[in-house]
């Protein structure tokens, strides 16, 4: 079924699209479970004039250092100790419970990756490894699907699955993948810890946004009515809620709940930034400036680093 969306309602990660018509490796979309092409006719502000953010000078000065500490720290592949690689592995995860045995084995499957030729397989191969470290069980619902759309990747927190943009290359594969399961696990902590909380503010989300194809259809086949019906009223509001709670174990499956230090802190800061989200196309400073997307990009850059050091025996 061709669906039509807009990735407002989504957090992902933003993409140079000029790069896009420079790839060709996933052009043959027969052999791929395919989704979607973007809603060209969708407007830049969606009929949402109130919600173009105003970007302050000091957002302005943290948006361009931030850009340029970034490309600073990919000079540089230091040499690292087990020790040292077994702790970032156990910290980019936010997985304590893992031994340096496992860690050293996580980092190594990456190398494995490589032997596979085909663009689909190795996609695929690279997705449920790294939704594994992440720590997702495997009754964990959460897909990949493939799509046209103006961002790279994104991960859809209403329906559960993780989007990537059919024109990407190889070599940045890993980096999406590992931003937008970085965004479904800080969606599963987050609704684990305060679900409704967390429900609330991703409902507010879409109501700033605007509603979009793909999130009317989830309502209409959930609750009957479309997301903009459901929210006028407060007993339309609680059944969606109820929808999407219901759903969400569905997506999360057994997946344990995460216990690090500052847990309570990262789960108030990514309910409130996932209700003021802005995406990159309305405002890139405010994009990269929300927690989610600071953490996200953050966790790519630092994991990619590690792959490229050198582990001392």
């Amino acid at each position: 079924m061709d669906i039509r969306f807009n990735t407002y309602n989504i957090s992902g990660r933003s993409a140079n699209m000029q790069s896009f018509k420079k790839s060709k490796s996933l052009q043959n979309l027969s052999s791929i479970n395919f989704t979607g092409k973007i809603d060209k006719t969708a407007k830049l502000l969606n009929n949402n004039k109130k919600i173009l953010p105003k970007v302050s000078f000091a957002e302005k000065f943290k948006y361009y250092k931030s850009i340029v500490l970034n490309k600073l720290s990919n000079i540089f592949t230091p040499k690292i100790s087990k020790e040292k690689a077994h702790q970032q592995v156990q910290t980019l995860f936010m997985r304590p419970d893992l031994s340096m045995e496992d860690s050293l084995r996580m980092l190594n499957e990456y190398k494995e990756l490589d032997k596979i030729k085909s663009p689909v397989k190795y996609n695929q191969a690279a997705f449920d490894m790294i939704k594994r470290n992440y720590g997702f069980s495997d009754d964990s619902t959460i897909e990949l699907k493939y799509s046209y759309m103006r961002a790279a990747g994104a991960w859809d927190v209403f329906k559960g699955k993780v989007y990537l943009n059919v024109y990407m290359k190889r070599k940045d594969i890993l980096a999406i993948l590992h931003h937008e399961l970085r965004h479904a696990l800080q969606s599963f902590i987050a609704f684990s810890e305060k679900p409704n909380e967390f429900v609330k503010g991703i409902i507010a989300k879409a109501q700033n946004l605007g509603s979009d194809k793909s999130l009317d259809n989830l309502c209409q086949e959930h609750c009957g009515k479309r997301f903009d019906t459901l929210v006028k009223t407060k007993k339309g509001q609680e059944k969606l809620e109820a929808a999407i709670l219901k759903l969400s174990k569905t997506y999360y499956g057994s997946t344990p709940v995460k216990e690090f230090e500052g847990k309570d802190k990262f789960v108030d800061r990514v309910i409130e930034a996932e209700e003021n989200y802005v995406p990159s196309h309305m405002s890139k400073i405010k994009y990269f400036l929300n927690m989610v997307e600071v953490d996200a990009f953050n966790t790519e850059r630092k994991i990619l680093k590690l792959l490229k050091s050198k582990i001392a025996d």
